[in-house]
């Protein structure tokens, strides 16, 4: 198949891993994609990597019609059997061109908050049954929803990278080790995690992986030194690759306010770490409380230290909670059971 991606982004998160993931699989079966969207990008740099046409579309808003022309100009040399946006802004613009060129579209929705700009598209890919209920809840009809959970490549963890790590980093290699690997923002939860690890009397290690260049990667900082949790609490920069850090884990967190389907704690379950998650968005269709982790009621630190003591204390519980996650990986979240649903739906459209 020809495929074309639309997608405005300049920053690395869910989204833009998850469409390199999808092109890559793509890719490697022979089908011919390009991409359309700012060229100065995270996403930009990885597919010149692998060495995908690309063309530069600012996408200045959503009325921008200097953009729809070039991507109306790309798409007509192109000639795709299918157009695929992704967040709000791709959305729009790939349907706005998918209806002037007569060409099959799809749209992926990403979060549980945004709804507005996927009316043009044919279908709407939802991460996750949270995401279609919220569409729902919108007035989007229900024909046009597709859930196709996210997937990700079975992360490769090694016990060599363990032990590397924990060294570097000062870490016993018999501590347990609790963590988040997540963008630092406010919807993350980093505060939650840092109230829920105090709770427990500050047993084991906590660490961060993340870009700490935000307004609320400051907050999170000036949190850990006024709680004098700075020996306790490790912070990592943004890791292209993660796995090795999945690797030094024994406990992953996400206490999320907001989540449609986390990539992370999909690479958690992969690397067969329990999580201990929010009952936010698609946490619950994804963590399964008391088997292969522990779901607490959003912004309760008392309720999640309760299941973090838990974990800490019971290191069969973990080992089997750890067997369960990857489990549940290979039965629902892989990259290959995502790739191949969205493959089915792409020539679903196109017939």
């Amino acid at each position: 198949m020809k495929v074309a991606f639309v997608l405005h982004s300049h920053k690395l998160g869910g989204a833009e891993k998850h469409l390199l993931i999808l092109i890559k699989l793509l890719k490697n079966e022979n089908h011919e994609v390009v991409f359309l969207g700012p060229k100065d990008s995270w996403l930009s740099d990885q597919l010149s990597i692998i060495g995908v046409e690309q063309h530069h579309i600012p996408m200045h808003g959503f009325y921008d019609i200097f953009s729809l022309a070039k991507i109306i100009k790309v798409l007509k040399r192109f000639k795709p059997e299918l157009i695929h946006g992704h967040l709000t802004r791709g959305a729009f613009y790939a349907g706005l061109a998918s209806k002037y060129l007569k060409i099959p579209s799809v749209a992926t929705a990403h979060s549980t908050n945004t709804w507005k700009h996927f009316q043009y598209v044919d279908r709407i890919i939802c991460v996750s049954n949270a995401v279609k209920n919220f569409l729902l809840h919108k007035g989007y009809d229900e024909n046009k929803l597709r859930v196709i959970y996210n997937g990700v490549i079975e992360p490769f963890v090694a016990i060599e990278d363990r032990l590397r790590l924990r060294k570097e980093l000062y870490v016993d290699k018999d501590d347990v080790l609790f963590g988040m690997i997540s963008r630092i923002i406010h919807e993350k939860g980093h505060d939650i995690a840092l109230e829920a690890f105090d709770e427990i009397g500050r047993r084991g290690k906590l660490i961060f992986v993340g870009d700490f260049n935000t307004e609320f990667g400051q907050v999170v900082k000036n949190k850990i030194n006024k709680m004098g949790l700075s020996e306790n609490v490790l912070l990592v920069g943004q890791q292209d690759n993660v796995y090795p850090y999945l690797s030094m884990l024994d406990i992953f967190l996400s206490p999320s306010r907001r989540e449609a389907m986390p990539l992370a704690i999909l690479e958690a379950l992969g690397a067969g770490l329990p999580v201990i998650g929010s009952n936010i968005g698609g946490i619950p269709e994804a963590v399964d409380h008391g088997v292969n982790g522990f779901i607490f009621p959003s912004e309760n630190a008392k309720e999640m230290a309760k299941y973090m003591n838990k974990l800490y204390d019971d290191l069969d519980l973990r080992k089997q909670m750890g067997i369960n996650a990857k489990k549940s990986f290979n039965d629902r979240f892989s990259a290959d059971i995502m790739y191949k649903s969205i493959l089915k739906l792409y020539h679903e459209l196109k017939n």
